[in-house]
Protein backbone atom coordinates (compact mmCIF):
# COMPACT_ATOMS: atom_id res chain seq x y z
CA UNK A 1 0.00 0.00 0.00
CA UNK A 2 1.73 3.61 -1.13
CA UNK A 3 1.83 5.75 2.11
CA UNK A 4 -0.65 9.03 0.68
CA UNK A 5 0.02 12.07 2.66
CA UNK A 6 -2.43 12.94 4.82
CA UNK A 7 -2.83 16.28 2.97
CA UNK A 8 -3.24 14.66 -0.32
CA UNK A 9 -5.78 12.89 1.27
CA UNK A 10 -7.96 16.09 2.39
CA UNK A 11 -6.94 17.50 -1.23
CA UNK A 12 -9.10 14.52 -2.63
CA UNK A 13 -12.28 14.75 -0.77
CA UNK A 14 -14.89 16.55 -1.34
CA UNK A 15 -15.50 18.00 2.07
CA UNK A 16 -12.05 19.88 1.88
CA UNK A 17 -12.21 21.17 -1.86
CA UNK A 18 -13.07 24.54 -0.77
CA UNK A 19 -10.23 24.70 1.62
CA UNK A 20 -6.72 26.42 0.43
CA UNK A 21 -3.20 24.79 0.53
CA UNK A 22 -2.55 26.48 4.08
CA UNK A 23 -5.75 25.23 5.62
CA UNK A 24 -5.31 21.80 4.49
CA UNK A 25 -1.45 21.78 5.36
CA UNK A 26 -3.07 23.05 9.14
CA UNK A 27 -5.80 20.34 9.45
CA UNK A 28 -2.96 17.50 7.66
CA UNK A 29 -0.95 18.37 10.91
CA UNK A 30 -3.23 17.21 13.12
CA UNK A 31 -4.43 13.99 11.90
CA UNK A 32 -3.62 10.61 13.31
CA UNK A 33 -3.02 7.95 11.17
CA UNK A 34 -5.36 4.75 12.91
CA UNK A 35 -5.11 1.14 10.90
CA UNK A 36 -8.10 -1.13 11.33
CA UNK A 37 -8.07 -4.88 10.64
CA UNK A 38 -11.29 -6.42 9.43
CA UNK A 39 -14.00 -6.36 11.45
CA UNK A 40 -12.63 -4.20 14.20
CA UNK A 41 -14.87 -1.22 15.20
CA UNK A 42 -14.54 2.36 14.64
CA UNK A 43 -16.98 3.98 16.52
CA UNK A 44 -20.06 3.11 18.18
CA UNK A 45 -23.17 4.27 18.48
CA UNK A 46 -24.28 6.62 20.76
CA UNK A 47 -20.73 7.18 21.98
CA UNK A 48 -19.72 11.05 22.15
CA UNK A 49 -18.48 12.59 18.61
CA UNK A 50 -15.07 13.84 19.80
CA UNK A 51 -13.37 13.77 16.35
CA UNK A 52 -13.77 12.62 12.63
CA UNK A 53 -12.35 10.55 10.44
CA UNK A 54 -11.58 10.43 6.32
CA UNK A 55 -11.26 7.16 4.99
CA UNK A 56 -7.42 6.69 3.09
CA UNK A 57 -8.27 3.01 2.06
CA UNK A 58 -10.69 -0.01 2.74
CA UNK A 59 -13.85 -0.37 3.04
CA UNK A 60 -16.05 0.31 6.35
CA UNK A 61 -19.84 -0.62 6.67
CA UNK A 62 -22.38 1.50 8.94
CA UNK A 63 -24.76 0.21 11.17
CA UNK A 64 -27.74 1.93 13.33
CA UNK A 65 -30.01 0.45 15.83
CA UNK A 66 -33.52 0.01 13.69
CA UNK A 67 -36.83 0.57 15.57
CA UNK A 68 -36.44 -3.20 17.24
CA UNK A 69 -32.87 -2.17 18.78
CA UNK A 70 -31.78 -4.69 16.22
CA UNK A 71 -28.46 -3.62 14.44
CA UNK A 72 -28.98 -2.74 10.29
CA UNK A 73 -26.75 -2.09 8.06
CA UNK A 74 -27.53 1.29 6.66
CA UNK A 75 -24.24 2.01 4.40
CA UNK A 76 -20.80 1.39 3.33
CA UNK A 77 -17.85 4.41 3.25
CA UNK A 78 -15.64 4.21 0.85
CA UNK A 79 -11.51 5.87 0.51
CA UNK A 80 -12.06 9.66 0.28
CA UNK A 81 -15.22 9.48 2.18
CA UNK A 82 -15.25 11.73 5.75
CA UNK A 83 -17.18 9.89 8.33
CA UNK A 84 -17.91 10.75 12.28
CA UNK A 85 -18.33 14.54 10.73
CA UNK A 86 -21.89 15.03 12.88
CA UNK A 87 -20.49 15.18 16.20
CA UNK A 88 -17.89 17.75 14.89
CA UNK A 89 -20.88 19.48 13.94
CA UNK A 90 -23.74 19.25 16.09
CA UNK A 91 -21.45 17.83 19.49
CA UNK A 92 -24.09 15.02 19.09
CA UNK A 93 -23.85 11.54 19.92
CA UNK A 94 -22.57 8.78 17.26
CA UNK A 95 -25.74 8.29 15.36
CA UNK A 96 -24.47 5.14 13.81
CA UNK A 97 -21.52 2.07 14.59
CA UNK A 98 -19.16 1.87 11.76
CA UNK A 99 -16.81 -1.05 11.51
CA UNK A 100 -13.75 -2.24 8.68
CA UNK A 101 -15.23 -5.24 6.30
CA UNK A 102 -11.21 -5.07 5.09
CA UNK A 103 -8.24 -4.26 6.52
CA UNK A 104 -8.42 0.06 6.26
CA UNK A 105 -6.76 2.77 7.49
CA UNK A 106 -8.33 6.22 8.68
CA UNK A 107 -6.96 9.73 9.55
CA UNK A 108 -8.54 10.96 12.60
CA UNK A 109 -9.17 14.65 13.40
CA UNK A 110 -9.81 15.75 17.33
CA UNK A 111 -12.96 17.89 17.76
CA UNK A 112 -10.63 20.36 19.44
CA UNK A 113 -7.91 21.18 17.39
CA UNK A 114 -10.05 21.14 14.41
CA UNK A 115 -12.47 23.29 14.98
CA UNK A 116 -9.79 25.93 15.67
CA UNK A 117 -8.54 25.50 11.81
CA UNK A 118 -12.35 25.18 10.72
CA UNK A 119 -13.64 28.48 12.46
CA UNK A 120 -11.07 30.05 9.36
CA UNK A 121 -13.12 28.37 6.84
CA UNK A 122 -16.65 28.56 7.23
CA UNK A 123 -17.55 27.16 3.98
CA UNK A 124 -15.82 23.90 4.88
CA UNK A 125 -17.87 23.70 7.99
CA UNK A 126 -21.14 23.91 6.20
CA UNK A 127 -20.34 21.56 3.82
CA UNK A 128 -19.43 18.69 6.63
CA UNK A 129 -23.33 20.12 7.76
CA UNK A 130 -24.21 19.65 4.64
CA UNK A 131 -22.48 16.36 4.63
CA UNK A 132 -23.91 15.18 8.29
CA UNK A 133 -27.47 15.70 7.50
CA UNK A 134 -27.50 13.88 4.28
CA UNK A 135 -26.39 10.98 6.09
CA UNK A 136 -28.94 11.50 8.27
CA UNK A 137 -31.51 11.57 6.53
CA UNK A 138 -30.39 8.19 4.41
CA UNK A 139 -29.77 6.54 7.86
CA UNK A 140 -33.54 7.30 8.62
CA UNK A 141 -34.82 6.37 5.37
CA UNK A 142 -32.91 2.93 5.70
CA UNK A 143 -34.48 1.95 9.12
CA UNK A 144 -37.87 3.49 7.93
CA UNK A 145 -37.90 0.52 5.14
Amino acid sequence: MVDVSAEACLARARAFERMDEEGRRRLASLAQRVALAPGEVLMREGEPGDAFYLLVHGMLRVEAEDLSAQPRRVGTIEPGAVLGEIGVVTSEPRTATVTADTAAEVLRFELLGVLAVLKDYPQVLAELNRLGLERSEATLEQLMD
